[in-house]
Formats: C-alpha cells, structure tokens, sequence
C-alpha cells in the first residue's frame, strides 16, 4: 500500500511565541504509523476545544497555549478515539511516547480503499474523500470530525484549527443546521475544500469557509437502514432510514433519523477580578435529549447544462438536563454554597431551499442563484435554587424560575456569475440579500421577578466582483472587493438598545507565483468582520447566581480584522504559512467586583483598541509503498459498513441493506 509520510507542525504564535508544545508518534496495534489523525487539546474540566493541528504517517505534534491540566485527544477514520490527560507547562515540551489506536471494530476480509489525498494550494486545503478512508463514515457529521483541520463539539458546530467556527456550503449552498450536514452520504462527496483566508464570494461575517462537493448522482437506486448504539459514560443509541434514486434527468433522496442522546459534562474554573480573593465553580451536568429529523432532495434537469433543485429539512427535539454547581472562595468570610437545576426545553425548525444552476458553455461561464428560508421555535423552563453551607452571602437562598421561549426566521437569496475572458481573464460577481427576524421571551420568578421581551430585525444586502488574471505560465493574481451595507433594530420592553446601521468595504487579494511545477509562493490578504450579537449588546442586568450578573454593552463596536498571510513550498510535498492578523476592536468579557457588594461579580463586554497575533504552520508529504492490510473495512455499491468511534470512545456499527463484503486492499498511491 501507499501512504503519506508527513509531519504537520502546526504553532500559533501570539506575542512572546511562549507555548507548550505535545509531542510523539501514534500507531495501531500492528505497529504500523497512522496515516491521518487530528490531535486536540481539550480543557480537562469540560471537554471544550482549545488547539489541535491534522497530524499525518504517525508524527504528533501539537503546540497549545494552554497550560495546566488539559486532555489530549486523538481521533482517526477506523479507529476508537484515545484520550490521555496531560499537564503542560508554558514554553515546555511534553513528550506522550508511542499512542496506540485501537480498531474499531474487527478486521473484515480485505477492503479497497485509500487514504484522502491533501492539497495545500496558497488560499485553502483540498481533501478528496471519493473512494477514501473518510467515505467510509457513518454520516456527514463523523466525517467531518475525522477530516483533518476540522474539529466538531457536542453541539454538531463545525470549526477549523485556529479560526473558530466556520460556515459551510454543500454544492454552493449554505449549510444551515447540523441536522443537515448528519444526513449527507459520505460516499455522495467528492471532496472538501477548507478556506482559511476567503476571498470576496464569502460572507465577510467569519473567519472560515468550509466547501462541500457531491458526486453528481448516475442512474441508481438504494436503501439503507441503520442504527447506532454507542457507550461511554452515558448508554445512547439512535436509527435512521433513507432511499436514494435516480434516473434520467431526475434524482430524489429522503431521509428519516432518531436519535436518544445521553452525555455528561463537567467545568472547572475560578473568577478572579483582582488577587484579593477567588470564587472557585465545579459543575457537573447530566442530559438527555431525544430528537427527530428528515430530509427531502429533489433535482431536475430540464436540458443539458441547466439543474433545478428542492431540499426541505425538518427537525424536532425534546430534551433535560439536570445540573449541580458547588461554589466556593478562599475568602474564609464567604462561606460555599451548590446550585441545583434542571431544565426542560423542546425545539424545532423547518428549512427549504430552492436553486437553479446554469453551466453556459464547456469553457466555465456559469449562473446560479440560491433561495433559502429558515425558521426555528424554542421553549425551555430552567428552575435553580442555591442551598448555602454554613452562613450564606447573602442572607437568603437565590430561587429562580426561567421561563423562555423564542422563534427565529432567516430569508436569503444569493445569485453568482462567472465569465472566463480569453486564456486570462476571469470575472466572477453576485450578489447577496438575508433578513432575520427574532423573538424571544424570558419570564424570571423568584427571588427577582422581570419580564424581557425581545425582539430584532436585521437585514443585509451584499455585492461583490472578483477578477483574476493568469499573467503567465508562472504568475496569478487575483484581487476582489465586496460590500455589504447592514441595519439592525432591536427592542427589549419595547426599548431600543440597538440600532445601527453600516456600510462597509472587504478588499481580498491574492498573488501566486509557480517557479517551477513544484515550487511555488502565495501572498494573500482579505479583510474581515465579527459584529457583536445582540446577546453582548443587551445593556439587561441578568443575575446568573447569588454571586454574579450579567449585563451587555450596548456600545460594542464591530471588530474588524486585517488577514496576511505568506505561502511557500513544495505545493505536495513541502509547505510554509507565515500569517499575521491585526484585529480592530476586538471584543473581550471582563470580571470586575460590584461597588456595593464585594462578593457580588459582574460580567461585562468592551473593546479593545488592537489587538496582533502571528501563525506559523509548517507541512511535509511524501508519497512512498508499503504492503500491508488496512483495518476495520468493508465495501458496497450503495453504502459501506461503517465503523466510526463517536465522541467519547463510542463504538459504532452501520450496516446496509443488501451489502456483501468483498477483499479490499490499500493500493499504492500515483505520484
């Protein structure tokens, strides 16, 4: 078989470049090197995503600015997560040794298949899934935690290593739930396609774009049923059911899934304002949430070069967690005291989006225009009381009912063209208009009694022109500008707290040089935007506990970043990224201690004036041939036994309906 040899040192700089660094090599069992892992770093307390880097033939290596007690997680296509707890220390190296995976299910005759071959091309990464390793994952959601530079958390949010949470489009059309990403067909994706620096075509909102690319569907029919059961700390288990078909011009797909989810969470923290003193917080939450989802595709292509399409989704779910909070200080005058709730709340949402694409001739001019409408109703009740140990501060137990309810709608439309001029030009423009309306209510007894009625309307009108130019065999350039003009409007009791209104100008550029076939140079720029939420806008005091408000600041100012970044290498061999970020207004939340209280703390929002940070990345892959089997595979024409390790060391087995196994090797690889 074929594989990569690589090593991807990822390292994040920021000021002093003062770090901690994980290091060392993972294998499975026969001792053979890994292929393609994610490493992360979790926060030991709850789980929550901190750093990771896609790690390839084996080598770890990770750095992190967390320090302290921190988990280490290792996840791979095929194989069971690994988790090992470590305790990093700031500009120190922490090596782990030799981590072996454990298959996640029994080897199953010979399988063919290969490992998703990686492109770093100057602005984004290209990883092909068709035939892969990644085809091979029980749903969309499974195989985007296992792509490398992904990562996923409990709530489906999909994020990319060192840019948060990204926005996705499947086949140029947005993404709008996690439902929809669990009920793709890996082996239905062609290939994914991360931009860590998106030019003008992208929403100036975020820092990351994700693109999803089906294979277009031959004449065909299929059905598959499955189901999941997975053990961790918690049993939860779920089943799903789908038809495929397909013939002449016209294709439809439907899906049906449950799910019965339980998990466990658990924080750790302290607030500290000043060195006077600390309040220290353990919470342990336990959850149970049972919901529902289906999908309907529709496609239709009237003539050759023009598709029509039809998706609708729908979601609905119930769920409750109970929670346990112990607080406490090491100011003996405050003495501890636990907050017990429990939570119910049900959702749904409905989805329907309409397109219509034109491929105008073979030389890449093309039209499509995409219409969306989103709507979303939630209701929850939150009771909590505080019993104090001992004498409590204040005097009397905080009891508090939360009563919420909230519906949501989004509007969008979207049309894009692009026009190849000659053997140099290429023009790509469009346009973009959403509209978002929100309604939401809190009823709070107890202790305090408060009624807040919200409601929001923001829209956003968007235009953008991109052009490239191939100046020569060796030379690209591609420079673009987009603006977007957006107005917001919110009430709280019938009280304005934000409007505002902005016009505002996103330049991209981007220069790539190919000194020869295999070297190259890229050097890119784009502008970005986060706007505040109307969550930290809100001037409401809210009191979480007896010990702490909340309250937004209205005032925020929108933080704007300026992107560079420098490429070089080897474009499938060696690659360098040099980035440097400088961030406007940067949004921060703060702790400061109540003037007439000094054990009361209030969370407040502000801007800083700048704020700088530096990226470094380096990669190496190199195509070699080993012989060897591959672990843990199976094949068939309408879906592969699936067998993935969710979340937690979960196990979990996907089998299809009318699927034999057959022998499958690993082949080697084209240069």
């Amino acid at each position: 078989m074929r594989f990569y040899i690589c090593l991807f040192l990822s390292l994040l700089v920021n000021g002093a470049f003062s770090q901690a660094l994980v290091r060392g090599t993972v294998q499975d069992k026969e001792g053979v090197p890994v292929d393609c892992f994610n490493a992360l770093i979790l926060s030991a307390a709850d789980s929550v995503f901190i750093d990771g880097a896609a790690c390839f033939n084996g080598s770890l290596s990770v750095g992190t600015k967390a320090t302290g007690e921190v988990l280490l997680k290792i996840t791979a296509l095929g194989y069971e997560d690994l988790t090992r707890p470590l305790s990093l220390q700031d500009g120190r190296t922490e090596e782990v040794g030799t981590l072996t995976l454990t298959p996640a299910s029994e080897t199953i005759d010979e399988v063919t298949a290969r490992r998703p071959a990686i492109i770093s091309k100057p602005d984004r990464m290209v990883v092909s899934v068709e035939g892969s390793l990644l085809s091979s994952a029980a749903d969309g959601v499974e195989m985007l935690r296992k792509t490398p530079g992904l990562t996923v958390d409990r709530n489906g949010s999909v994020g990319v290593f060192g840019k948060g949470a990204a926005a996705i489009y499947l086949d140029n059309r947005p993404v709008r739930s996690s439902a929809e990403l669990k009920m793709l067909n890996p082996q239905n994706i062609k290939s994914i396609e991360i931009i860590d620096n998106p030019p003008a075509a992208y929403d100036a909102q975020g820092h990351a774009v994700i693109l999803i690319h089906t294979v277009r569907s031959q004449d065909h029919y299929a059905v598959r049923l499955g189901g999941t059961l997975s053990q961790s700390r918690r049993t939860s288990a779920g089943g799903f059911a789908e038809g495929h078909w397909a013939k002449n011009r016209f294709s439809a797909s439907l899906h049906y899934a449950y799910d019965d989810d339980r998990s466990e969470s658990g924080e750790y923290g302290y607030i500290s304002p000043d060195d006077i003193y600390r309040i220290f917080h353990k919470t342990k939450e336990l959850f149970h949430d049972r919901s529902q989802e289906g999908y309907l595709s529709l496609s239709y292509a009237p003539a050759s070069g023009h598709t029509l399409g039809l998706q609708t989704t729908g979601y609905h779910s119930r769920g409750t967690s109970d929670g346990r909070n112990r607080s406490w200080s090491d100011d003996p005058a405050l003495h501890a005291f636990e907050t017990f709730a429990r939570e119910k709340s049900r959702s749904w949402s409905v989805g329907q989006s309409l397109y219509y694409d034109w491929q105008i001739d073979t030389l890449g001019q093309k039209f499509a225009v995409v219409g969306d409408y989103f709507r979303s109703d939630s209701k929850s009740i939150h009771p909590y009381y505080n019993v104090p140990e001992g004498v409590p501060v204040p005097e009397t137990p905080f009891v508090n009912t939360n009563d919420n309810a909230g519906t949501n709608s989004l509007l969008s439309v979207r049309a894009d063209y692009v026009k190849p001029i000659g053997k140099v030009w290429r023009v790509e423009t469009g346009m973009k208009y959403y509209r978002i309306e929100n309604e939401n209510s809190t009823v709070q007894t107890g202790s305090t009694n408060s009624v807040q009625d919200y409601s929001s309307t923001e829209w956003n009108v968007a235009g953008y022109v991109s052009l490239t130019a191939r100046v020569s065999d060796k030379i690209e350039l591609r420079g673009g500008l987009r603006t977007e003009y957006n107005d917001r409007k919110a009430r709280n009791n019938g009280e304005r707290y934000a409007d505002r209104s902005a016009l505002d100008w996103f330049p991209s550029f981007l220069l790539k040089y190919d000194a020869s076939d295999n070297v190259g140079i890229g050097l890119s720029y784009t502008k970005r935007l986060n706007r505040p939420s109307l969550y930290e806008l809100d001037p409401t005091l809210v009191s979480a506990d007896s010990l702490m408000t909340r309250k937004g600041n209205p005032d925020l100012k929108s933080e704007k970043s300026h992107v560079f970044q420098l490429t070089f290498g080897l474009w499938q061999d060696f690659n360098i990224r040099l980035g440097y970020n400088l961030n406007i207004n940067p949004t921060y939340f703060t702790v400061v201690r109540d003037e007439e209280n000094p054990y009361m703390h209030n969370v407040r929002y502000v801007n800083e004036p700048k704020s700088r940070s530096f990226v470094v990345s380096a990669s190496y892959n190199k195509d070699v041939c080993r012989g060897g089997p591959l672990p843990s595979m199976s094949a068939c024409p309408a879906r592969s036994i699936n067998m993935s390790a969710p979340t937690e060391s979960a196990a979990t087995t996907t089998r299809p309906i009318g699927c034999s196994t057959r022998p499958i090797r690993l082949p080697c690889l084209a240069n």
